[in-house]
């Protein structure tokens, strides 16, 4: 079994970051190493369960992950969320896969979407446009309007991806480094990086690398909601998503096709449809609140990610579609 090792960002203040180390430390083939990336200006926790280091990084969903890594000597990267447990065989699972198709990286299902109660799928359907589909080539499929749709029924233990959940990936090493993911560091810009794993997975996709998701993996999210809860308090959010999606969609569908009049199209015409799709779904909203709030979010967010796509340090950003070039150099300072 190939040597693999593993990261982790974190604020360290998960209250599963304990358990998810000892899930760690207890796997059938161990990693090399462990690193735990933790954001300036946050403590170390008081425990220690191995040998695991902390390395101080620049606080950020997408920074966080997009390191160069020089701590790491192994050629394959477990990358975890701070909320992650594993099964003591997940890793030699998620390597197998890995290696023996040889994918640039496994992606573990982390949210079941497949097993959702009813209502709450169509739930997704009508405020996200995320709907399934049944041709059973892919796991997740991406659109021309950035949104995704997931398979109905799984029937093996992995399928070929096109984008997926962060909390448990494993990468090959060099393929992660090849994609330049320091060009989307914009995306920490928004407040909350909503859309940051489609960013990251389609573009390994998009650059014609190979994606998996596995299923039963052993990884259980454990959703500590350190990011997520926040989010979900702000009373600007629908704002901020409506922005996101605007600027994930423009940089993933239409920026990614630079030379194709063609697809340019079709990727207008797809974000134009999902966006007049979502609106009912955000007046009614505003009904049972009285008002037109969320529509108006909706709107404006659309209006922000279109002046924001308009300044010069959007427009300035290297082709998705990345290019050989030397790869980051930022070096996070030890703990």
């Amino acid at each position: 079994m190939p040597g693999y090792s593993v990261a982790i960002r974190t604020l360290g203040t998960s209250p599963v970051l304990r358990l998810e180390l000892e899930s760690i430390f207890s796997q059938t083939v161990l990693p090399d190493k462990v690193v735990i990336y933790i954001a300036k200006g946050y403590d170390r926790p008081s425990f220690r369960v191995g040998n695991e280091i902390y390395v101080e990084v620049e606080k950020g969903m997408m920074r966080q992950r997009v390191l160069p890594y020089s701590e790491i000597e192994s050629q394959y990267l477990l990358m975890l969320d701070d909320d992650v447990t594993l099964e003591p065989d997940s890793a030699a699972k998620m390597l197998d896969v890995l290696t023996r198709n040889s994918l640039d990286c496994v992606v573990a299902d982390t949210f079941h979407i497949q097993s959702d109660p009813l209502p709450s799928r169509i739930y997704s359907a009508l405020t996200n446009f995320t709907l399934p589909h049944f041709s059973e080539d892919k796991a997740i499929k991406v659109n021309c309007g950035s949104t995704f749709s997931y398979l109905h029924r799984i029937e093996k233990p992995w399928y070929p991806a096109e984008s997926g959940a962060g909390p448990a990936s494993l990468w090959r090493l060099s393929s992660f480094h090849e994609m330049h993911y320091e060009d989307e560091l914009w995306i920490d810009r928004l407040g909350f990086a909503y859309g940051d794993d489609q960013i990251l997975f389609n573009k390994l996709v998009k650059n014609k690398k190979r994606l998996g998701m596995m299923f039963a993996s052993g990884c259980e999210h454990r959703d500590s909601k350190t990011s997520s809860g926040l989010y979900k308090r702000d009373p600007d959010r629908l704002r901020k998503r409506s922005m996101a999606r605007y600027l994930v969609w423009r940089r993933t569908c239409l920026d990614a096709y630079p030379h194709s009049r063609k697809m340019r199209i079709k990727c207008r015409v797809a974000f134009g449809f999902q966006f007049l799709w979502m609106m009912p779904a955000h007046l009614a909203a505003g009904f049972r609140q009285g008002g037109l709030g969320p529509l108006c979010q909706m709107v404006k967010g659309l209006l922000d990610g279109i002046s924001f796509a308009g300044k010069e340090e959007f427009k300035s950003l290297p082709c998705y579609i990345a290019e050989p070039r030397d790869t980051l150099s930022l070096k996070p300072k030890d703990v």
